[in-house]
């Protein structure tokens, strides 16, 4: 009985790890996969006009480069820069906040919240036709993918100490292939196309390569499945009910 008790417990916290491990491995993916479209995604979005957030990048670029503002090249190599930073930026924000958030309400509601968001980010990465959507999609990204924290966070909570640094190294793992996975897989479904998507939805608008945002959007989607109806809460209980009395940062 004890055997096996010891075997159930054994595969929930091996479901788990593997959930915290694909969990990360999205993050990364969704950061990565846009790589090798990225540089004509932003000259299609250049070539638009009318557009009051791409203006803006413009203005900041213009300002940054000050007397160079006339070389064309280091204008769209800059500004491709500032555009691309945004989700480094907000993820090394939030993740410290979301990892804070975690510790009083538990793992689980942090995860399922920034899995959700995520999974709309990439949702409106599909049907961004603008400019302003397409660093919507970003912003919302970037700031639901500091959850790597508390994934990390997660695995200790399950983990003792001699298996901690394997579990640590999981969630190394899961960003290391994430890194891998991203850019072929946006280069690959780059090539795909989905003009029929148009003909079924004649009023939405799609964003220059929607076979690559399609295949992160379903992804993301099939993280999100994982965490609700695979993962457990693995905080401790009775820390929980105190901490949640009083959330301070």
């Amino acid at each position: 009985m004890k055997d096996h008790c010891l075997q159930a417990f054994q595969l929930r916290m091996n479901k788990i790890s593997f959930v915290l491990f694909f969990t990360v491995f999205i993050d990364m993916m969704g950061f990565s996969v846009i790589f090798p479209i990225f540089p004509e995604t932003l000259k299609i979005f250049l070539s638009q006009s009318g557009d009051p957030v791409l203006d803006q990048f413009a203005d900041w670029t213009r300002i940054l480069l000050e007397a160079s503002s006339g070389d064309r090249s280091l204008f769209v190599a800059l500004f491709g820069g500032i555009v691309a930073s945004l989700y480094s930026i907000l993820q090394f924000i939030f993740a410290p906040i979301w990892g804070r958030i975690s510790d009083h309400v538990g793992r689980k509601p942090v995860l399922v919240l920034t899995s959700f968001g995520s999974f709309l980010g990439y949702v409106i990465w599909l049907f961004s036709g603008s400019f302003s959507f397409f660093v919507l999609s970003r912003v919302i990204t970037g700031t639901m993918g500091g959850n790597i924290s508390v994934a990390s966070a997660a695995m200790a909570d399950i983990t003792n100490e001699k298996d901690r640094a394997k579990g640590m190294g999981m969630i190394g793992a899961g960003v290391g292939l994430g890194f891998i996975a991203g850019p072929p897989t946006g280069g690959l479904f780059a090539k795909i196309n989905l003009d029929f998507l148009k003909l079924v939805f004649p009023d939405l608008t799609f964003t220059v390569f929607p076979a690559s945002a399609l295949a992160a959007t379903i992804i993301a989607l099939i993280n999100l499945l994982m965490i609700l109806f695979w993962f457990r809460e693995t905080f401790d209980q009775k820390d929980l009910l105190e901490k949640k009395k009083f959330i301070r940062f």
